[in-house]
């Protein structure tokens, strides 16, 4: 979960309980980020949604991961339970960076970058980093003869050799996200 993620669950808290002591406080804010962090985002995400929706007073921070911890126990039986015609949509195609077309690359002066993958997510997503420049050229001449303004200079980015010879060797290479999962069908009685 990234910071980001974090504030959007504190805000949605907040929203619905101003006064909630434990927000508030630098250090256990920094606790509660610690323990949701633990957690599948989309889970956190919904946990927190179906405390907010059932609680009448300021939940602990015990109260909100048992629910968030019935999320993720129902994602995964629902994962568990998919027949085996929906499970190769729920499954990653490239290992490298888990079908998000980027990874992060840490280079040995310290420097983390996200660099495109090879694969063929990263083709669709990002067609012109697979582009010579001649196409590159066309494809922008195409743009503007339809009247649109094409970006200026050439290819975003640098190429793989700058990248070593500014930051040194790659020291690790990390997924651009983790492996997506499964909407969890919430059960209506």
């Amino acid at each position: 979960m990234t910071d980001r993620d974090f504030s959007r669950i504190r805000a949605m808290i907040k929203a619905v309980f101003p006064r909630v002591e434990y927000l508030d406080n630098q250090d256990t804010n920094g606790m509660f980020f610690n323990i949701l962090n633990r957690y599948d985002y989309q889970d956190v995400w919904q946990g927190v949604k179906n405390c907010l929706e059932v609680e009448r007073y300021v939940p602990t921070i015990s109260t909100i991961v048992q629910y968030i911890e019935s999320c993720e126990r129902s994602r995964k039986e629902a994962l568990r339970r998919a027949s085996a015609a929906q499970i190769p949509s729920m499954t990653v195609k490239c290992t490298k960076c888990n079908d998000a077309g980027f990874v992060w690359v840490t280079y040995k002066n310290g420097t983390e970058t996200a660099r495109i993958c090879d694969c063929e997510t990263a083709r669709e997503k990002n067609p012109w980093a697979f582009m010579t420049d001649k196409e590159y050229e066309d494809k922008h001449e195409e743009q503007r003869k339809r009247g649109q303004n094409p970006p200026l200079g050439g290819k975003p980015g640098h190429p793989t050799e700058w990248w070593i010879e500014e930051c040194g060797e790659v020291v690790s290479i990390s997924p651009g996200q983790r492996p997506p999962a499964p909407k969890a069908e919430r059960k209506r009685k």
